[in-house]
């Protein structure tokens, strides 16, 4: 008999998260909120493992930082929300793989999604099969912002993240 395939779910809303309202958290050190708030990828923080927990990234989220700082065009702005002294990885399931929530500018987003996918297919699919991430796709001129929840299967991950962002504008409509 084969094994039971979760299938995925993805959740989109809209969000009030920018890279300003996250360079103003408090686990934000002072000598780092300029750079918060001018990254265009920024890997932010899970809050409330326990009282006396502090801000943490899940398990491997150093490795998947340093593929995206050498996949993305040049000119990324590329950022942690923890100053390198506080930073912690926790790690949490065996049967669930969670991927830091990663707010991104929304013309990066397809991308990166495109990216942690093949991160994933590299790297993780032998250890754990179910992926949990978010992505916070922030419009800069805007100022708006949507956040996708994608939790399934990880060889599912980047075709339902990539068939659920808006198509991108045609050529004609530019000019």
């Amino acid at each position: 008999m084969g094994r039971h395939q979760p299938q995925p779910r993805l959740t989109i809303a809209p969000s009030d998260v920018t890279f300003a309202t996250i360079s103003q958290q408090p686990y934000v050190r002072p000598g780092l909120k300029d750079s918060v708030a001018q990254a265009t990828v920024l890997f932010i923080p899970q809050e409330g493992h326990g009282p006396d927990t502090a801000p943490c990234f899940p398990e491997g989220t150093s490795t998947l930082y340093l593929t995206l700082r050498d996949a993305l065009p040049p000119g990324t702005h590329l950022e942690c929300a923890l100053a390198d002294e506080d930073y912690v990885e926790l790690g949490l399931h065996e049967a669930l793989l969670a991927i830091a929530t990663i707010a991104i500018t929304a013309v990066l987003l397809p991308l990166t999604i495109h990216l942690v996918g093949t991160w994933l297919a590299d790297k993780l699919l032998k250890r754990s099969d179910k992926v949990k991430a978010t992505f916070i796709a922030i419009d800069v001129k805007s100022g708006s912002s949507i956040e996708y929840q994608y939790e399934g299967p990880a060889d599912a991950f980047e075709a339902t993240l990539l068939a659920a962002l808006p198509s991108p504008p045609h050529q004609d409509s530019l000019s």
